[in-house]
């Protein structure tokens, strides 16, 4: 039942991000989009050096452009996104050092909802040894806290669930099925389609 280190695979298509950046003319939208690529290929499955070394040249050329555009959000994200290729790296030092960055990025310049994901990712570098479970609930709950703060359900039902699922190893059985009802009622308020996917 445990899944709390199993990363989502970002629903993509590669062929047609790389198609809009060639084509798009808006510096901004050109950013966005490359960074929606270097995402894609961190989550894709398989791991492959390859995939890593694309994710960090979009995420390089995302950063070239934004220094002259100077959007906040996008910097941040980039920092986030160094930090999630240098985990899938094992580089697991300069991921954490990254992450915090991330995060206080995030906090400081009051993005909630990318504030969220920066707590998750954090609580994803931890092991899933007893001794780390705590400290990854902390995280969670703080993560859960700024997506309910943004709106952001989606997230919010994926922290419940994996907050559900500490707490049953944890062997806290009556919070665990709290949570993992409330992560289920989200879902479905949301009417999210992959649920058998999420609860298998």
């Amino acid at each position: 039942m445990f899944s709390c280190g199993v990363k989502a695979q970002t629903q993509e298509n590669p062929a047609l991000l790389r198609k809009q950046i060639s084509s798009s003319t808006n510096t901004t939208q050109k950013i966005a989009l490359l960074l929606r690529l270097s995402n894609y290929y961190i989550t894709k499955k398989g791991e492959l050096k390859a995939d890593l070394d694309s994710a960090a040249i979009l995420n390089r050329q995302a950063k070239a452009l934004n220094m002259k555009s100077g959007d906040p959000l996008s910097a941040g994200k980039i920092i986030f996104l160094d930090a999630k290729i240098d985990k899938e790296r094992g580089r697991k030092t300069i991921a954490f050092s990254n992450m915090k960055q991330a995060l206080s990025y995030f906090e400081k310049n009051h993005f909630k909802e990318q504030a969220g994901e920066a707590y998750n990712e954090l609580s994803y570098m931890y092991d899933n040894k007893p001794e780390y479970f705590d400290t990854k609930i902390k995280l969670k709950e703080k993560a859960l806290e700024l997506f309910k703060n943004s709106g952001s359900k989606l997230n919010q039902a994926g922290v419940l669930k994996d907050l559900g699922e500490l707490y049953y190893i944890k062997e806290n059985a009556d919070k665990a099925l709290s949570l993992l009802k409330e992560s289920l009622s989200v879902y479905q308020s949301v009417k999210f389609r992959e649920l058998q996917s999420v609860y298998n």
